[in-house]
């Protein structure tokens, strides 16, 4: 028994998503003034990995990372299945390679600032979260 309650520990330890629980997903979303008015989950992985350049709906929206490391890390790890390291590998290779940068990381209080004044942006918050003025909900990840 003892050994159960250990491996659960490890295993919530380790995973954030675990550690969320259920009504703590990630919600993405955009200015009102956006044209993009949903987005898929696929969609949000490719724009989150730098490959939205010529990519249909997505083509000329920007990612907005969360400067939150805990929401960031739920948010890769609900996404893509990947963790901060994983991340933070994929992105040295992006740069090294000249192939792309990481979405530019705003805290919550220019997040709102930044929806309101560019309808190009897509950006991240926990679901629980009141939205700021003026922004939509694109996709709902649970």
């Amino acid at each position: 028994m003892r050994a159960i309650v250990l491996f659960l520990f490890v295993v919530c330890w380790a995973n954030p998503v675990a550690l969320a629980g259920e009504g703590n997903g990630v919600i993405l979303i955009a200015s009102d003034r956006a044209a993009l008015r949903t987005l898929a989950r696929d969609e949000a992985a490719s724009l989150f990995l730098g490959m939205s350049a010529g990519r249909g709906a997505i083509q000329g929206v920007m990612p907005v990372d969360s400067e939150d490391s805990e929401l960031r890390e739920l948010f890769y790890q609900i996404l893509l299945g990947r963790s901060r390291n994983q991340m933070r590998a994929y992105w040295s290779r992006m740069v090294f390679t000249g192939q792309g940068k990481p979405p530019r990381s705003l805290s919550p209080e220019e997040l709102g600032r930044e929806l309101a004044l560019r309808p190009d942006l897509v950006a991240y918050l926990r679901s629980d979260q009141k939205l700021p003025p003026g922004t939509r909900t694109l996709l709902v990840l649970p």
